[in-house]
């Protein structure tokens, strides 16, 4: 259940999201989530962000998803200044001069010097990337995740997120009183000392191995494939990716069952896909001897996605049917005949 109020809004940046139309909660709404299971999703998602905290009553945090360069939550900021030692805001930088440093410091200095114009220099520069692209990433899972209630366009800087007695709260846009907050905000003792995930997970580049074989992931389950920022399930999730359909894919992380996707070309920001079975059969190593003639069916035979035996079926050739042989492949002491199944080239592998 969600309840829905409109305030007074403030200045909205597009967010790129994987889906075709761009979803967020349009500035200058409010929602009050009270679904469990949205509810602890989202504040899971900015609680594992970059954020830097201000204020030393870190009981009662308030989220908030800004830009350093950005005049209403400058405004905000400054409006914040009242409230003294009764919150402790947690400020979370997606873009602009000065988000790097306050990844890289995650203090109220940091923040306050970004929102004065002292934009200082992160001491490693790879690091503090890593720390603003993952956070971006927050705020294009936050759209994902408004999108049942809300199919928008825009994404308003500042976004305010924190627990109420009620449900988790959202408001797009500065509030209608600073005093809200003091008012709403509900006491946690057990979020004093969170240690955002984002810490760990930023830590160090995503190692990737590049398979030859492996230029799109196809989802072949019978489910939805959850597509997250960072190859771990505390990462925020960015979409489903349906049965049936597929993604760009540059590699398999090292030592992992993730395989990383290019929803943005190449270019872009990477996601991932947990999908162990994937991540396998792509390293998987064999040879193709090149052969020729047609595959005729004397029964009904399975045609896999690789030439292993756990390989999901791509189709089936019924019993009298044929298909253009293009290869023989012997891998673990067994035969399998590489065919041409679809016209634009796909590949499977019978058993013999």
């Amino acid at each position: 259940m969600v309840r829905i109020s409109v305030w007074r809004s403030c200045i909205a940046v597009l967010a790129l999201t994987l889906s075709s139309t761009v979803a967020a909660l349009e500035r200058g709404r409010q929602l009050l989530i009270t679904e469990q299971a949205v509810a602890d999703s989202v504040l899971s998602t900015v609680e594992n962000a970059l954020w830097a905290s201000d204020g030393s009553i870190a009981e009662k945090p308030v989220y908030i998803v800004y830009s350093t360069e950005c005049g209403w939550s400058k405004r905000l900021y400054e409006q914040s200044r009242q409230l003294g030692d009764k919150l402790q805001l947690r400020w979370i930088p997606v873009a602009a001069r000065g988000a790097d440093t306050v990844v890289a410091e995650r203090s109220g200095a940091s923040v306050a010097a970004a929102f004065a114009g002292q934009f200082g220099s992160a001491p490693d520069k790879a690091l503090a990337k890593r720390g603003v692209d993952y956070n971006y990433a927050v705020m294009n899972s936050l759209s994902f995740q408004f999108k049942p209630y809300y199919n928008d366009s825009s994404f308003a800087f500042p976004t305010l997120i924190y627990q109420t007695a009620d449900g988790v709260k959202v408001i797009s846009g500065n509030p209608p009183s600073i005093d809200v907050l003091q008012q709403e905000v509900l006491t946690q003792p057990g979020k004093a000392g969170l240690q955002p995930a984002a810490v760990e997970l930023t830590a160090e580049p995503v190692v990737v191995h590049k398979s030859p074989r492996l230029s799109a992931y196809v989802n072949l389950n019978s489910t939805s494939a959850k597509v997250f920022a960072a190859p771990d399930l505390r990462a925020p999730q960015l979409d489903l990716l349906a049965q049936g359909f597929e993604m760009p894919a540059t590699g398999i992380v090292a030592n992992s069952p993730w395989i990383e996707v290019a929803p943005w070309g190449n270019r872009g920001p990477k996601a991932y896909i947990q999908d162990e079975l994937t991540a396998r059969l792509a390293l998987l190593s064999f040879q193709v001897k090149r052969s020729s003639g047609n595959l005729v069916a004397d029964k009904p035979l399975q045609i896999r996605s690789h030439p292993d035996l756990s390989a999901p079926v791509l189709d089936t050739l019924e019993k009298g049917y044929q298909l253009t042989k293009s290869g023989v492949v012997e891998l673990n002491g067994k035969i399998w005949d590489e065919i041409i199944l679809y016209t634009d080239g796909t590949k499977g592998y019978v058993a013999r």
